[in-house]
């Protein structure tokens, strides 16, 4: 985006502005957020509250490498990347790894580095290995990201792969390793920007639909007559750029109707989407007032945000700026990246963490009992911190087994143009890690956190799993231009914990959609089953409950979409549940 001497000089003062706001309310003040109070940002954290992550990605043989455009970024395109997609995909109890990858404009480029989609399957030893070939998954393109569910409830994960230039693609698990390419009989082969996916069953009937936000129309033979500098759009703060997004409209988001046969209908029209078409980047389904039916939240880029409530007949609503979850801090548009949906303060209601540009404070949306959210982010610790990085994946997870959810938020600039004239907008930065107090007040635990904290890269997408089954979570992250990372969390003091495996009957088989309350030392700790959240991202299905010093859970309640319930009692500390819907549950040892 082109800007004048005083718009320049407004965006600098607006910065520094909100960055000595958000240190003296961080530093000094005690603010009210989520009902709770806010107290001064604590130092360097206890031995017994930190967390400590390493990446183990050259050791555990996963060397994949991103490759998306240059740095430099001379087109749109090469300025988004993909997410990781945790999936079991050969049903044996461990997470299995997909990547899907971009590609170069540079046909030297392309032969030197042949970029394409990997499968790793899990050795169940802390090590990966390379199945693509065999599995037949290995895409090759300008890939958006993955989302990974069962869509056909035959108990094996499929992969829905997100295109950014040219036609998404469905590859249905055959149930022996490999899989096969559906796209078009199955009638999901759009060639819109894709970009992120979720999956939910938002007409109830049993089976996974798949919704899917599209981001700005891309043509090449147009893109070449924009580059850097040739436009109002393609100059930013006075640095030449690749055309920002404010320049294109908007592609519509897509609702595929999961027809119960293998093939799906785009439904988006009839379900009231699109009244305005978006930039899209991230989406969640989450439920957010308990209705019982799955609602959607879209990230958009450079303008407001969507969050359709489900109207229970076939039909949405945007309602995003009557809940008060459009805008970005100061009622302004946000560059808006990935979303996540979590419980962070223990009240039982599904919470929005978006990630937003540099120099915009990512959205905390507190949700108000159904009713509408508040955006807490720099009160509850998290705003001011942030205000620097871009941000793009975000995983909402207790990481420390205390009970409570935490929250990581993966940055990487878009280009490297800027760097040189604005140190602060360096194309590869740290990441940033945030402790929950218990309260939904939180500390920056960036600096204390190990050598997997410490790193600096261009990260794009994030999720986490517990890929080792030890029992905590770790995170996986897409860096551009690099390899990726495989955080394993070494955390020494660790909570206890307790996991649960959601099977569906008249739900859809992999629970997408089920919400869970386990109660333990006296609370209660709630979480909904996602299916596609971050930016571009999936997930670990399974469900992992920190449980603090508790050596057991008094309570576990399970909600499927169908209306069904399930309740389990005494459940010893550190061990798997797995519900069956109306069939009872199994308790295992760590698995």
């Amino acid at each position: 985006m082109a800007l004048t001497t005083w718009k320049l000089m407004r965006w600098k003062i607006r910065r520094y502005c909100i960055a000595a706001f958000a240190v003296a309310f961080s530093a000094f003040a005690t603010i009210s957020c989520g009902g709770q109070t806010r107290h001064d940002q604590a130092s360097v954290p206890p031995d017994t509250a930190r967390v400590w992550f390493v990446d183990v990605a050259d050791s555990a043989g996963a060397n994949w490498r991103c490759s998306y455009g240059t740095d430099e970024t001379e087109f749109i395109l090469e300025t988004t990347g993909p997410g990781p997609a945790w999936l079991d995909f050969d049903n044996d109890g461990w997470m299995d790894l997909f990547l899907a990858n971009g590609s170069h404009f540079n046909p030297d480029t392309v032969s030197k580095y042949r970029p394409h989609a990997v499968l790793y399957r899990n050795n169940r030893d802390g090590t990966f290995a390379d199945v693509t070939e065999k599995a037949g998954v290995g895409f090759a393109g300008w890939a958006g990201g993955a989302l990974c569910a069962d869509f056909d409830n035959d108990g094996w994960t499929d992969i829905f792969v997100t295109n950014s230039f040219g036609c998404d693609v469905l590859y249905h698990n055959n149930g022996n390793g490999t899989f096969t390419d559906v796209t078009r009989n199955a009638g999901v082969a759009d060639e819109y920007y894709g970009t992120s996916a979720c999956a939910l069953d938002y007409d109830r009937d049993g089976d996974l639909d798949i919704f899917v936000t599209n981001y700005v129309p891309y043509d090449t033979s147009a893109a070449v007559a924009q580059r850097p500098g040739t436009s109002r759009y393609t100059i930013v703060r006075g640095v030449p750029m690749s055309m920002a997004p404010e320049g294109y409209p908007g592609e519509p988001d897509l609702l595929y109707r999961n027809n119960g046969d293998g093939t799906f209908t785009e439904v988006s029209k009839t379900a009231g989407l699109n009244r305005t078409l978006g930039r899209g980047l991230g989406c969640v389904a989450l439920d957010f007032n308990h209705d019982g039916w799955l609602d959607v939240y879209v990230a958009n880029d450079a303008m407001q945000n969507f969050l359709y409530r489900n109207n229970g007949d076939g039909t949405f609503t945007d309602v995003a700026e009557e809940t008060g979850t459009a805008y970005g801090e100061g009622g302004i548009p946000a560059g808006s990246m990935g979303v996540n949906s979590a419980d962070l303060n223990g009240d039982g209601w599904g919470d929005i963490l978006v990630a937003n540009y540099e120099d915009q404070t990512p959205s905390v949306y507190f949700n108000m009992d159904g009713r509408f959210f508040i955006d807490r982010a720099v009160p509850c610790g998290i705003g001011g911190p942030s205000l620097i990085p871009l941000q793009w994946g975000l995983v909402t997870s207790d990481l420390n087994n205390d009970g409570y959810v935490d929250a990581y938020f993966a940055g990487g600039h878009v280009s490297s143009r800027l760097e040189s004239r604005y140190p602060n907008s360096r194309f590869a930065q740290r990441n940033k890690l945030f402790l929950n107090r218990g309260d939904g007040n939180f500390d920056d635990v960036t600096d204390w956190s190990g050598p997997g904290l410490e790193l600096v890269r261009a990260s794009r997408g994030a999720s986490a799993a517990d890929y080792d089954n030890d029992g905590d979570m770790d995170i996986a992250v897409v860096e551009k231009s690099a390899r990726f990372s495989l955080l394993r969390n070494d955390t020494p003091h660790m909570g206890n914990w307790v996991r649960v495996v959601l099977r569906g009957e008249r739900s859809p088989r992999d629970g997408t959609g089920t919400r869970v309350r386990v109660l333990s030392g006296g609370r209660w700790k709630t979480a909904e089953k996602h299916s596609g959240s971050s930016y571009a991202s999936t997930e670990d299905p399974r469900l992992l409950f920190g449980l603090a010093v508790a050596a057991a859970v008094d309570s576990i309640e399970v909600e499927w979409p169908s209306g069904a319930r399930d309740l389990a009692v005494g459940i010893p500390a550190n061990t798997t549940v797995t519900f069956r819907e109306g069939c009872g549950y199994d308790v295992s040892a760590n698995r």
